[in-house]
């Protein structure tokens, strides 16, 4: 289970600064483990790139694909057209080899891959036996073999839930897939020219350069019919999601979509009803067998009912480890009490039972927390439970939990699939069937929904509208009058030949209802970081179940006949007599009517979106006779809310400026960068922690996903630096290594080579305007000959960039004017729109003094000898203070080993900027492997940071690690 994202450009660079924001995103989908790879497709060359949450272990392993790998062909200026990310929750192979993404065959084939293959280990070795390799013990390897193997028909082997894309790189193509039911997510945007994909809606709305917008048809069929999933339509317009069991492929033919599984109507099971529920029986053990794979310990959600007590109950006979049941109830009453039933699950499988009792205290901060994590609108309390249910079992420590979903679609467990039952019989000519069981329904429906719902089909469409305005809720009366003319776009019932209730069961499984459940289940596990693993909707149990008679599933007015009678023999007699249907009921009504009506009317009166969706005066004497008791219509005031709650989370301010400064939103349209966030820290901490829009953040992550090996030891860094410090690997000495963040590419280098090697070094670009942020054109490495030679005077290239000293070059384009480089003056915080600009280079000539910048260089002619040369400058609201230049001469014998790590400035007078403690202002430290200097004032002296540190404890109290940035043109760079 993890979180999965990617870019592929056919015509230009991937914006590696959105994915990086996506990874930030999706963390808590993933945080054992972050990768990205970065891959040009014409040349099929690839690098790959770790992150702040990348293992050390991952950097050492010796997997091709491990970070900071790289094909023998990359360069610096690489197109890098594609860009694959995984955020990993480690599941099954908890090693490096379990790193993602993952490649097969010399890099040819790349995987980034969420869910779980419950077959793998048999898939294994069947592929084994066809001459295939295995160096892990991941389904993710298994897939990268079988899609060799067995091409895009790969997919019809997979026994799981998952959500992949793989670079094909013989196809030059990205082929993505869904599983069969779709429990995981894959949401994606295509303008012709770029593809991005998410696991998450909000990971691409919360990025995108267009402005956000709703889909207005969506929301007319939320509040008109109760949707909220609409196939591969979604809430946010412009974008999609891939629909279950389905498949797409992106490539210079553009996008095609295919559907590669599907229920067989003619698929008719035989035998007797005996049979049928020993099939059953056996079929359903061996899916929660296979779901009890894991190597970490696995749980399961207990409501109390059939299906989560089934889970229980056949998992406790497998699970050698003991199992651990999480259950939610109320003391609001026994309508939302189900511990009897709990507890009799509990005794009859041996499980330890957690259970949460929420007063619901904190219901609105989850209220609107769950319009954030599900991303769209919700259309019932359940999701509360749910989320709490979640919630403790994070605190308990659980990664996996098992629970009943999709047992009630496939199974006719709800009590609407009755009047489908009827109709059947009467077309049938069984009326005496009919009699029998029409007065069971009615009781449970009630006479006038029974009768709608069962005549339907044959009654005039305005007549229908009439009843269901006159006896259901008149949900339609609630739309405003420009949506009411908003066509509905929902689909119908799928084509059969096959009996109403068969076809009832296909449209709620396939289209109405449990993609929604699916949708909740896995966006509010995933807040807690906790894969859930569906045993009902193993696709061998979804296609038996759909072959049985309808009497198997619906005996008389008793629902999931098949289950009651094929696990008889473990689940509890009183759970197993069950008749009533609650599933995770939420005393909301009670609470919003006792507790919280003024604020439910806050809600729902203020101004925003939602007002100009509804006839506000309906709303108000519907909610009025709601909330005094009058009306039933509590699901109905749930969405409302949830529909307004989403609404202010999106639309009625722009999400993607809640984290910007004013200073860096030309427009809204623009999407919040990689570094504009960490600029923002670093202001906030700068400006001693106030800043307009929030409090300050630790600074994490600022120079993007980083391909090097273990940090610097015994150095207090910032979150930035930490990942910058990276010592370099003996093989990839002396060659340059980037990572591009920020939506304009922003470059850095590393690893750094020893002493006695020429030293790369950070450019600039002047006099190219650059796009607003997103732009494609991106960095790029100038060739050879363009670089100047060690020691000799910076320069610029006929491309218009300056060349400090060095062999070898990245150039960054930036928006002109942005910057000021003054000659004693570093004021660049509150000058560019795009995070710090500040250059910083290796100086290849130890002891030689570099003007107006902070410099870390490495002894590269003198072998031991290192140069910290910082500028005394003064920005214009006197934040930067007392970094005297270094007097003429004076220098720092570096220990014998030097190894500068990568390139960083430490700005002076920045106040504990994500490290441990604040440095007064007035110094400066800087880092350097090979030696630290510090000015304490003009002409004074130069030693290690701290004064009474030595040379050999290196520290960073404040400071940042900053990109490479563009100055105006006229704008002169430090000479050495």
């Amino acid at each position: 289970m993890c979180g999965i994202a990617g870019i592929f450009d056919r015509h230009a660079r991937a914006d590696l600064g959105r994915i990086s924001r996506i990874s930030r995103l999706m963390r808590h989908r993933g945080p054992d483990d972050e990768g990205l790879v970065l891959i040009d497709a014409s040349t099929g060359d690839w690098r790959t790139h770790g992150g702040p949450d990348t293992p050390q272990e991952a950097y050492r392993s010796e997997y091709p694909y491990a970070p900071g790998r790289s094909s023998g062909g990359a360069s610096s200026d690489a197109a890098w057209h594609v860009a694959l990310l995984h955020r990993r929750l480690a599941i099954v192979d908890l090693s490096p080899g379990g790193h993602q993404p993952m490649c097969a065959h010399y890099g040819r084939f790349w995987l980034t891959f969420n869910g779980e293959i419950y077959n793998w280990i048999e898939l294994r070795e069947e592929l084994r036996g066809m001459g295939h390799e295995f160096a892990t013990t991941s389904d993710s390897e298994v897939i990268l073999a079988a899609y060799r193997q067995w091409g895009e028909g790969c997919l019809s082997h997979f026994n799981g839930m998952f959500a992949l894309a793989i670079w094909d790189g013989d196809r030059h193509a990205l082929f993505c897939a869904r599983d069969r039911l779709g429990v995981k997510p894959f949401y994606y945007q295509y303008d012709g020219s770029r593809f991005a994909f998410a696991s998450e809606p909000r990971a691409l709305v919360l990025t995108q350069e267009q402005r956000i917008r709703p889909r207005v048809a969506a929301i007319r069929d939320l509040l008109a019919l109760d949707w909220v999933d609409h196939g591969a339509q979604t809430f946010f317009e412009g974008l999609m999601q891939l629909p279950p069991a389905h498949s797409l492929t992106v490539g210079e033919g553009g996008i095609s979509i295919r559907r590669w599984w599907g229920l067989d109507e003619r698929d008719y099971a035989s035998g007797t009803s005996a049979e049928f529920a020993a099939r059953y029986a056996d079929l359903f053990t061996d899916s929660v067998k296979l779901r009890l794979r894991a190597d970490v310990e696995v749980g399961a959600c207990l409501s109390g009912g059939l299906d989560s007590s089934a889970v229980v109950t056949t998992a406790g006979r497998l699970e050698n480890r003991g199992l651990h049941a999480f259950s939610c109830a109320y003391d609001e009453g026994p309508a939302f009490d189900e511990r009897p039933h709990i507890r009799a699950a509990v005794e009859s499988s041996g499980a330890t039972s957690h259970l949460t009792i929420p007063n619901g205290d904190d219901f609105w901060d989850v209220f609107d927390g769950l319009a954030m994590r599900q991303d769209e609108p919700t259309a019932g309390p359940g999701v509360y439970s749910q989320w709490k249910v979640m919630q403790l079992a994070h605190e308990k420590g659980m990664k996996v939990l098992l629970d009943g979903q999709g047992g009630d679609e496939t199974l006719a467990g709800y009590f609407r699939y009755l009047p489908s039952r009827l109709r059947d019989l009467a077309r049938a000519g069984d009326f005496a069937g009919f009699a029998k069981l029409w007065g069971p329904v009615s009781d449970k429906l009630g006479f006038s929904t029974a009768l709608l719902h069962t005549f339907e089909p044959w009654l005039p469409a305005a007549l229908v509208a009439e009843l269901r305005g006159r006896f259901g809720q008149g949900k339609d009366r609630a739309l405003s009058a420009s949506l009411r003319r908003v066509a509905s776009d929902v689909p119908g019932w799928p084509r059969s030949e096959r009996s109403d209730v068969w076809r009832h069961l296909a449209f709620d499984t396939l289209i109405r209802q449990l993609p929604s459940l699916l949708r909740y289940e896995d966006r509010n596990s995933m807040a807690f970081s906790i894969e859930t693993r569906l045993p009902f909707l193993d696709y061998r149990l979804v296609e038996f179940a759909f072959s049985l008679p309808d009497t198997e599933k619906l005996d008389g007015a008793r629902t999931k006949a098949i289950l009651r009678r094929a696990l008889g023999d473990r689940v509890p007699p009183g759970v197993l007599a069950r008749r009533d249907k609650m599933g995770f009921e939420t005393p909301t009504d009670l609470w919003l009517r006792g507790r919280w009506p003024d604020e439910a009317r806050r809600r729902l009166a203020r101004p925003g979106p939602f007002q100009d969706w509804v006839d506000g005066e309906f709303v108000r004497e519907e909610l009025d006779e709601y909330l005094t008791g009058g009306r039933a219509i509590g699901l109905q005031v749930w969405r409302w809310l949830s529909l307004e709650a989403w609404s202010q989370a999106f639309l009625a301010v722009d999400p993607r400026l809640a984290e910007r400064d004013d200073d860096f939103s030309p427009h809204a349209g623009r999407h919040l960068g990689w570094v504009e966030s960490e600029v923002r820290a670093v202001r906030a901490a700068h400006d001693g922690g106030a800043d307009r829009r929030g409090p300050a953040r630790p600074l994490r992550g600022a120079l993007g996903l980083l391909p090097h090996a273990e940090a610097v030891p015994a150095v207090a860094l910032p979150g930035a630096l930490a990942g910058v410090l990276r010592p370099a690997s003996g093989r990839r000495q002396g060659r340059p290594v980037g990572a591009e963040a920020g939506g304009a590419r922003h470059l850095l280098h590393g690893p750094v080579p020893q002493a006695g090697h020429e030293v790369p070094a950070l450019q600039r670009r002047r006099g190219d305007r650059a796009r607003a942020m997103g732009d494609r054109g991106g960095g790029r490495a100038l060739p050879e000959r363009h670089a100047p030679k060690a020691g000799g005077r910076p320069r610029a290239g006929r491309d218009g960039v300056q060349h400090l000293h060095g062999r070898s070059a990245f150039a960054a384009p930036q928006e002109a004017g942005t910057v000021r480089l003054q000659r004693q003056s570093l004021s660049v915080l509150r000058e560019s729109p795009m995070g710090p600009r500040v250059l910083a280079a290796h100086h290849p000539t130890g002891g030689r003094r570099v003007r107006r910048l902070g410099v870390l260089s490495s002894a590269a002619r003198r072998g031991d000898r290192s140069a910290l040369d910082p500028a005394r400058e003064r920005s214009r609201d006197g934040a930067f203070r007392g970094a005297a230049r270094r007097p003429r001469g004076s220098r720092v014998v570096a220990p014998a080993a030097d190894r500068l790590r990568g390139i960083v400035v430490a700005l002076p007078g920045l106040r504990d900027v994500g490290g441990s403690s604040p440095e007064p202002a007035g110094g400066h430290t800087g880092i350097g492997g090979a030696g630290i200097t510090r000015d304490r004032r003009r002409g004074g002296r130069v030693g290690p940071p701290g004064g009474s540190r030595g040379a050999g404890t290196p520290s960073i109290r404040a400071g940042a690690g900053l990109h490479a940035g563009a100055g105006r043109r006229g704008d002169s760079l430090p000479r050495g």
